[in-house]
């Protein structure tokens, strides 16, 4: 009788089948070219290993942070309006959501609303910090009003941040959805935010396939770590068929653009 002494990760390798398990962490070739992708955009060395975590959906990312990294009695500062996750998923992990409004400015007469005019006001923002924040959900583009956060008000949530010693969650799953000249800036690029920042991408999203259910979490192994081992014993890994269909993109071979894609 042939006994396999391997992982099912390992049998999925060898035989190239995607009807077995993949790695818990991902399928390796899926996390090696995310790891390669995201690192140059991010001007990050990205370990396969170590800094991606390929989920179910965007929505199993967001989960898997939020039970990894708050606690009982942790505030989490979330930017409304917001996603319809974010509130009961700080509560099931025992955290206190702490609110803070986007407001828009006063149009013109004749002047078309538009989402850049939603706002933070610097100075309500930084209230909301406290010895007891643990992390701050960041959204951008936003869902729901379309907002595309400038560099200027991501450095003011980086330094807060850093000021702070808080976590951003950065939930980016429509980061290739930009119009007008408007330019997607990841907060894990800016001085200082690798480092305390788990950044949220969706393939389903991004290529218009959210019943793959592919998603995944980037960010430093110091957080990283935590989420895997939710991950492990939770769900454990994302079916490997989407995972392989994803990794097959031709996008990534470098036909992906930051550009935005036009009005």
């Amino acid at each position: 009788m042939l006994v396999w002494g391997g992982s099912s990760g390992d049998r999925a390798r060898a035989g190239g089948r995607s009807g077995e398990a993949a790695e818990a962490g991902g399928y390796p070739p899926l996390t090696k070219i995310l790891a390669s992708f995201f690192g140059k955009l991010l001007e990050q060395e990205i370990d396969p290993l170590k800094n991606v975590l390929v989920t179910v959906g965007a929505y199993g990312a967001l989960f898997t942070a939020f039970q990894a990294l708050v606690d009982e009695g942790d505030e989490v500062i979330i930017i409304e309006p917001f996603f319809d996750c974010y509130e009961p998923m700080t509560l099931m992990a025992g955290g206190r959501p702490v609110f803070v409004t986007l407001k828009p400015s006063p149009t013109q007469d004749g002047e078309l609303d538009s989402a850049s005019n939603w706002q933070l006001d610097p100075a309500e923002l930084a209230s909301k910090f406290t010895s007891r924040t643990k992390a701050l959900i960041l959204n951008t583009p936003n869902n729901p009003v379309g907002k595309v956060f400038s560099k200027a008000e991501l450095e003011l949530v980086a330094s807060l941040c850093q000021q702070h010693d808080v976590i951003c969650i950065s939930d980016e799953v429509y980061q290739w959805l930009v119009y007008d000249g408007h330019q997607h800036v990841s907060v894990a690029s800016l001085p200082g935010m690798w480092e305390r920042t788990v950044t949220i991408g969706s393939a389903g999203k991004s290529f218009s396939a959210t019943g793959w259910k592919v998603g995944w979490a980037l960010g430093p192994d110091s957080l990283m770590k935590h989420l895997r081992t939710v991950h492990q014993n939770t769900v454990y890994h994302c079916p490997t068929q989407g995972q392989v269909r994803r990794g097959k993109a031709p996008c990534w071979g470098g036909g992906a653009t930051t550009e935005p894609v036009g009005s």
